[in-house]
């Protein structure tokens, strides 16, 4: 299971040229980075997630009801899927 393509599919539809290139950075990813250790790789991601949404919400203006909060998480737009090492 390569890594890279799980996550972007997840968020949009691939061109071949991309599918290609995400499957050959996703699988070095996995061997230099988890020495091929799938569940330590996602393990990894899930907790970089985690964090980057700790830091988006502290970063986003406080509202006394939170009104609106769910409206404004469906309006924006989907980030491209990368993994950043």
């Amino acid at each position: 299971m390569n890594p890279c393509l799980v996550f972007v599919a997840a968020e949009t539809m691939l061109d071949a040229q991309t599918f290609n290139r995400c499957a050959i950075v996703g699988n070095e990813l996995l061997k230099r980075g988890f020495n091929g250790d799938f569940e330590r790789l996602l393990a990894w991601w899930r907790a970089e997630k985690a964090q980057a949404a700790r830091a988006e919400a502290s970063a986003a203006p406080a509202t006394l009801s939170g009104a609106g909060a769910a409206e404004r998480r469906r309006a924006r737009p989907r980030r491209g899927g990368t993994i950043g090492v």
